[in-house]
């Protein structure tokens, strides 16, 4: 790890790690759900981690933390170690009070289109629907290098450039490899009619950004 991580930064990056290593190595391949997922993010309560710093300080924390899951989606051999670093992203992606974006580089792209073709062989709904997710919520950005090193309020023009590129090329991508274009307009068109409905039902957590309340996260998957 890089020296100028701050302790924070260490722990909870041991967190992650631990998180994913104890879904795969409890979970069968057979059974291999969020839900699983979920009740071992709850043990390590990951929601503090948002609480213990101020909104300033959390970009890098949760770059690192994307960092640990594409380190487990993309060179893990372990089925349930990928599908574990893909929940990882995921639960980050859409609890993080600060919307930093999962980058991709060109090598990370193509270790994507190999693990959705090896869900789409194996017939993995679920995870299937999660990556078709972060794509339609524009989660991931196209980058030259896996990390940033531009202020997070300064993202160069040559990243948001080519992330427009990855915007465009999604449904085509996704097309090849099991998803189709129109299940993906769809399937918009379901999450939005879902989070319509969701906002006139009482007890679900309905903030502005999307995020959803750890406590409720397997019901904002659903």
């Amino acid at each position: 790890m890089p020296e100028s991580l701050s302790s924070f930064h260490v722990k909870w990056i041991q967190y992650c790690h631990q998180l994913i290593k104890s879904f795969s190595n409890t979970t069968s391949n057979t059974c291999l759900s969020f839900r699983d997922f979920e009740s071992h993010w709850k043990c390590v309560n990951f929601k503090l981690m948002f609480c213990e710093h101020t909104i300033e300080e959390l970009p890098p924390l949760v770059n690192e933390l994307f960092s640990v899951g594409k380190h487990f989606l993309f060179l893990q051999h372990s089925l349930a170690s990928k599908i574990g670093g893909l929940y990882l992203l995921y639960a980050l992606y859409f609890t993080q009070p600060t919307r930093n974006k999962i980058r991709l580089t060109l090598s990370e792209l193509k270790g994507l289109v190999v693990f959705l073709d090896e869900l789409n062989q194996r017939n993995m709904c679920e995870q299937q629907f999660i990556v078709s997710k972060l794509f339609l919520k524009k989660a991931f950005v196209f980058a030259l290098t896996s990390n940033q090193f531009v202020n997070q309020k300064h993202q160069s023009e040559e990243d948001a450039d080519i992330g427009n590129l990855l915007d465009s090329y999604k449904h085509g991508l996704l097309q090849s490899h099991g998803l189709s274009a129109d299940e993906l307009d769809n399937l918009d068109k379901r999450l939005n009619k879902y989070q319509e409905i969701k906002s006139q039902i009482s007890g679900f957590c309905n903030s502005t950004s999307e995020s959803a309340d750890t406590d409720d996260f397997v019901s904002e998957f659903q």
